[in-house]
């Protein structure tokens, strides 16, 4: 209980069915019986509060299919996080409150999740969550805290269970869609051009090629360029130039 002192409850709560069983022993009638009633069959639910069963609750975590495969999960990614809990007992709960955290072991960071549901008749819930976007490092859950109250507010009950799971964040990657040096190399320009970079040319022209970054404009061969419409330079013959080829 966080709102009143367990001892000042206590005294509260031995006064007023004192002055219930006064009322109903000095005063008689209908009212007072019925308000002793009342006031007995609160205190009984009350009491009875504390076997509801939330201290051996039982959970399950799971991750969604959205997430990373083997525990691995590129930095920035989202976790989607499901959990069944089951309550075992008997005594009727109004809701239960979770409390998920996600550690950085590597950091600081502490991520803290609160959640509710409310138990269907074979007391079991499930709830649903996605995380803020993780950095790189490597993440462990901890110990999830589960509470509920009774309908009036005045106790509290706690219970935890611990489902061990710990995740890699790697450094995020991106995917190459097209290597523009590759595509070059399946025309022949990245043979032309690595030729040249170590053999002696000649002052002999070889016809035109496509201009390729780092050709001196010297070479530019301006009609051809103006007939296509694309830079075009001229091929220079070179000697001594082995074969260079590249197979995809």
């Amino acid at each position: 209980m966080k709102r009143l002192p367990q001892v000042r409850f206590g005294w509260f709560c031995g006064i007023l069915y004192l002055a219930a069983l006064s009322f109903v022993v000095f005063q008689g009638g209908k009212t007072s019986l019925m308000l002793f009633v009342i006031i007995n069959g609160l205190g009984l639910y009350l009491l009875l509060g504390r076997w509801s069963g939330i201290g051996g609750i039982q959970g399950k975590r799971a991750l969604g299919a959205a997430s990373g495969q083997d525990g691995l999960y590129a930095a920035g990614s989202r976790l989607k996080v499901r959990l069944q809990m089951h309550v075992p007992g008997f005594w009727p709960l109004p809701y239960v409150i979770v409390r998920e955290r996600l550690v950085r072991l590597s950091g600081s960071d502490l991520q803290e999740y609160e959640l509710s549901f409310v138990p269907d008749y074979k007391r079991r819930g499930q709830v649903e969550y996605e995380s803020a976007p993780l950095r790189r490092g490597r993440y462990k859950f901890l110990e999830t805290k589960c509470s509920t109250r009774d309908i009036f507010g005045l106790f509290e009950h706690q219970g935890a269970f611990r489902e061990e799971l710990q995740i890699m964040v790697l450094p995020r990657t991106v995917e190459l869609q097209e290597w523009r040096h590759l595509r070059k190399a399946r025309t022949g320009q990245i043979e032309q051009r690595a030729s040249s970079l170590w053999a002696r040319e000649t002052t002999q022209i070889d016809g035109v090629r496509e201009y390729i970054h780092g050709d001196r404009m010297s070479r530019i061969h301006w009609n051809a360029t103006a007939r296509t419409g694309g830079v075009e330079v001229e091929g220079i013959r070179t000697r001594g130039a082995a074969p260079l080829r590249h197979r995809p």
